[in-house]
């Protein structure tokens, strides 16, 4: 039961609101993410009015046949981080996901390029047309420095500096930040397109006036480009 009268009126839908934003401010998780947990939870509360439900309604939730095994162990954690958060915040007593076991899924090992195919891969745009030098840039990055798609996607100007050698400053999840050393070959391959790639790609502009970061895409953050900063790569 909740725990004071003032509970018994918040509705799963305020509820899940509240939590939705905890999600994204205090936990600084990913919009995409937040955005897939807030649809798990709001799918199980459908047709249902009250936050205290039984173990025995998760365990039908999760039978349903249109979900595979993957989407039923994201259900439930969806469920369970909405769960524990309600009980934080004295919502509730109880958590009806105590002591269910999601469902196993496939180990299975993820599929690699070989050393000669990575290697074709990265040597592949070896054309000096702006486009090429950005495809270039970008296989480098990921490759080399190990970023994520989104990590390159949202770096900035801002985020290439100096330190013992040339660097950049990542941020990945959770909002947290750590420095990536830039190897030769990619700080070569990003002084070209600063300088010469980048402002034919940005429509004549020059870096200096463009007003956008390390834009790996065509049109900015929409298109998971970067924006932000104009601070050079030190040569």
């Amino acid at each position: 039961m909740p725990k004071a009268l003032a509970t018994q009126d918040l509705t799963p839908k305020r509820a899940i609101a509240l939590w939705s934003e905890y999600l994204q401010v205090g936990r600084g998780l990913s919009p995409h993410t937040v955005v897939a947990y807030t649809h798990d939870v709001t799918d199980f509360f459908a047709g249902k009015s009250k936050l205290e439900q039984s173990t025995d309604a998760v365990s039908a939730w999760l039978k349903s046949p249109h979900l595979n095994a993957r989407s039923k162990a994201r259900h439930l954690t969806s469920l369970r981080q909405f769960y524990a958060f309600a009980i934080e915040k004295d919502w509730l007593d109880t958590d009806p996901t105590e002591g269910l076991l999601g469902p196993k899924l496939p180990q299975t090992l993820p599929k690699a390029l070989s050393l000669a195919e990575m290697q074709r891969l990265l040597e592949s745009p070896l054309g000096e047309n702006p486009s090429e030098v950005r495809l270039r840039l970008i296989l480098q990055l990921l490759y080399v420095c190990g970023l994520r798609v989104s990590e390159l996607a949202n770096l900035t100007l801002h985020d290439v500096g100096q330190l013992e050698g040339p660097w950049l400053r990542i941020t990945g999840k959770g909002n947290k930040t750590r420095q990536v050393p830039l190897g030769p070959v990619a700080q070569e391959t990003l002084q070209q397109y600063l300088q010469h790639a980048r402002s034919r790609l940005k429509g004549g502009q020059t870096a200096a006036h463009a007003g956008a970061g390390v834009s790996v895409g065509e049109g900015g953050r929409a298109t998971r480009g970067c924006g932000g900063g104009s601070t050079p790569l030190a040569p």
